[in-house]
């Protein structure tokens, strides 16, 4: 309302929001929430620049907010993209386009992948991008759709006498540790004091630590020289 308590007019120019593919149509800005940018430039990928650009719309395509609306999402994206599209350059029969991606390509890139979570990751974010292409052929769209298998993870714990073994060399180590800290405390509060002659080993051990305490670092060389 205005100030007079009247209904304000709506604004009639179309809020317009920025273009998300920008340049020759092969670098995408992705927005978040607060209208921050996330730059991924598809003139890295190590494929045909047919294929580029094809990859470079389907991801777009997810910068919107209605699907991606945190960076963590594209980010979660691209980093498997960019080992897809650098498996397949080393192919000896290269990938031009999405339309020339076979069934046989895609299970060749399957079985490269670890069976790990991070592999898993890889083969369903690269084959959720490629489906939303409609140029894919029938078999290899097939092929895409086949389910993966998550792996499982398996958790190994210790034998009785492992562990115990496991605690008391951690105990040693702990206890010398302590000790050392423990000593070398005294030895920096007495050089503090006066205790030491100066120039002896032990004041030269004093001088050392005091470096360390306050720099961080210990001194090459703590010696006077003359």
């Amino acid at each position: 309302m205005n100030r007079r308590g009247r209904t304000a007019p709506l604004p009639t120019t179309p809020v317009r929001r920025p273009p998300v593919l920008t340049g020759d149509g092969l670098v995408v800005e992705h927005r978040d929430r607060s209208g921050a940018v996330a730059v991924y430039d598809f003139h890295t990928l190590p494929v045909e620049d047919a294929l580029r650009r094809s990859l470079a719309r389907l991801f777009a395509a997810r910068c919107v907010p209605s699907r991606w609306t945190s960076h963590h999402s594209s980010r979660y994206f691209w980093l498997p993209l960019q080992a897809f599209t650098a498996y397949l350059a080393t192919l000896d029969a290269p990938v031009a386009d999405l339309d020339q991606l076979t069934a046989g390509v895609w299970q060749q890139w399957r079985l490269s992948r670890q069976n790990t979570r991070f592999g898993y990751r890889q083969i369903t974010t690269v084959r959720g991008l490629l489906l939303d292409d409609p140029r894919l052929s029938a078999a290899t769209r097939e092929a895409l759709a086949r389910r993966v298998l998550q792996p499982t993870v398996k958790e190994v714990s210790f034998q009785g006498a492992e562990f115990d073994a496991i605690v008391t060399t951690a105990r040693r180590m702990f206890r010398a540790a302590h000790l050392r800290i423990t000593d070398n405390a005294r030895h920096l509060a007495q050089w503090q004091s006066g205790t030491f002659p100066r120039d002896s080993e032990a004041w030269l051990l004093g001088e050392a630590l005091d470096c360390l305490a306050r720099t961080g670092e210990a001194p090459h060389d703590t010696r006077v020289r003359r």
